[in-house]
């Protein structure tokens, strides 16, 4: 089953991690389901390593209160997906590529 995980966040680069503790600016996933608040501003938010993450499907919904943007991105800074207000889109890595897929507004 799938589970809901909220982020906010709060610096200009977020990063998800599979394992570890997080630190200012990460988050460690425990859900595949992220409802993601940009917190005021366009943010970018930083996928795991792709080596870490074979399998790994993600389904990620901008859930901010403005027109606030989320750039998804993979550890290398390379864009996957960006994100409007209340847009979702899901990222499937395959162990070497993380993959975007966009959804449409709701």
């Amino acid at each position: 089953s799938f589970r809901g995980q909220a982020i906010d966040m709060a610096d200009a680069t977020h990063t998800l991690l599979v394992t570890g503790t997080a630190g200012g600016g990460q988050t460690v996933i425990t859900s595949n389901f992220l409802i993601v608040d940009p917190g005021g501003n366009d943010e970018n938010l930083v996928l795991p390593a792709e080596a870490l993450c074979t399998g790994l499907l993600l389904f990620i919904f901008n859930s901010a209160n403005a027109a606030e943007d989320i750039v998804v991105q993979n550890d290398g800074g390379g864009t996957v997906l960006t994100l409007e207000q209340n847009e979702s889109g899901l990222v499937y890595c395959d162990g070497t590529t993380f993959r975007g897929f966009m959804g449409a507004t709701t």
